[in-house]
């Protein structure tokens, strides 16, 4: 575009205006999701001995959402919460796709049934989570609770008398000790099969083998104790009386 002003030709350059452009974007969120799953809803400790903590069980929690999960507390809830007792070492949030394990282990005081369970609260989707629990607790027995010898000639051995450990749970025994105690505990002898710390298996017994030998005439007593434990670590000594006469 040229322009004469004042004698002079301008050359001028135009340059239209455009008309906007439309770009149309497509697109779609992703929602938060914020889902908590139980590796299991219900944990069962079958038969249990009394006074004996249980092998630990686990339970999982997996965040299978896309945002993270914080755990905000774990509580035993039931009538029977002093017997089961869990444990986590993990930080209380859980990242997307990442799981979180909780440790309980059963440990009953009396023998019968007993019935529990524990609440996860946090801030998932459908919180709290629960998970039941349940175990039958039985005695397990030494036996039996004396051993009487009678009149032994010093110096000599008795024939050997029976002590028998039974154990109708369904968890496995691990005797850890076995020792004679007491005034005369040298003149009472022991021997059973599985070295010095069997194990009872499940549903099951152990013998053990007891005999006299006086070193002297006089009355002699001593016990035998058993100390064992299942799964955990909590162990139980159990005795037997022992006694005898040592005769010239």
């Amino acid at each position: 575009l040229e322009i004469l002003r004042a004698g002079i030709f301008t050359q001028v350059h135009y340059v239209p205006r455009l008309a906007p452009q439309l770009v149309k974007l497509i697109g779609k969120g992703a929602k938060h999701r914020k889902s908590l799953k139980l590796s299991a809803e219900s944990l069962d400790f079958g038969k249990q001995p009394v006074l004996l903590s249980s092998v630990p069980r686990d339970g999982k929690l997996t965040n299978t959402g896309n945002v993270p999960i914080t755990v905000e507390s774990i509580e035993v809830t039931g009538p029977d919460t002093a017997a089961f007792k869990w444990a986590t070492d993990e930080e209380p949030t859980v990242e997307a796709g990442q799981e979180r394990r909780i440790t309980v282990t059963f440990c009953p005081n009396e023998s019968r049934k007993f019935k529990a369970g524990f609440r996860i609260n946090s801030d998932a989707d459908h919180s709290p989570h629960k998970v039941s629990l349940k175990g039958n607790a039985v005695w397990t027995e030494l036996s039996p609770e004396s051993l009487s010898f009678g009149d032994q000639k010093v110096g000599t051995r008795s024939a050997a008398q029976t002590v028998t450990l039974t154990n109708p749970s369904d968890a496995e025994l691990f005797v850890t000790s076995i020792r004679v105690a007491g005034g005369a505990s040298k003149e009472f002898k022991w021997e059973t099969t599985g070295g010095s710390r069997p194990t009872v298996k499940a549903d099951d017994k152990h013998l053990f083998s007891v005999i006299f030998e006086p070193e002297a005439a006089l009355p002699r007593t001593a016990t035998l104790n058993v100390t064992y434990r299942a799964g955990g670590n909590l162990e139980r000594t159990e005795m037997v009386q022992l006694s005898g006469t040592g005769l010239e």
